[in-house]
């Protein structure tokens, strides 16, 4: 099991470099939230940002989402999915499956990792700013 000293470790090089390769968040667009909730997708390659936000993008306060009530707060106030990873998890768990995060999608935000253990991932939600 990883420390908590380590996962921040972790993300702290997500961060830069998500930052020197310029990463955004992932965005679902409709036909995507309605095939990764129908199984047509299985894997979503969700960028691993850390604590850093692109130019040009918001995170989004989970308090005022239904997500099932799975959401756990974070060192920015703003909440963030708690998601396994693995694929061994079971439905009512802490960390939600994958067909939980499926149904907990929107589309038109953006999805990125904000930190990562070893067997589970808070994925923060994210808009685009307006201009």
């Amino acid at each position: 099991m990883m420390s908590l000293s380590t996962i921040h470790e972790l993300s702290r090089e997500a961060a830069e470099q998500a930052a020197e390769e310029g990463r955004v968040p992932f965005v679902f667009e409709k036909q995507d939230v309605e095939d990764f909730q129908a199984g047509r997708i299985d894997n979503i390659n969700i960028p691993n940002l850390g604590d850093h936000l692109p130019n040009g993008w918001n995170r989004v306060d989970l308090s005022d989402w239904d997500q099932h009530g799975i959401y756990m707060g974070d060192a920015d106030g703003f909440g963030a999915l708690f998601v396994d990873k693995q694929g061994w998890g079971a439905p009512g768990e802490a960390a939600m499956t994958r067909e939980e995060f499926a149904q907990a999608v929107r589309p038109g935000y953006g999805y990125a990792m904000v930190e990562e253990g070893q067997f589970q991932v808070k994925v923060g939600v994210f808009e685009k700013a307006k201009a």
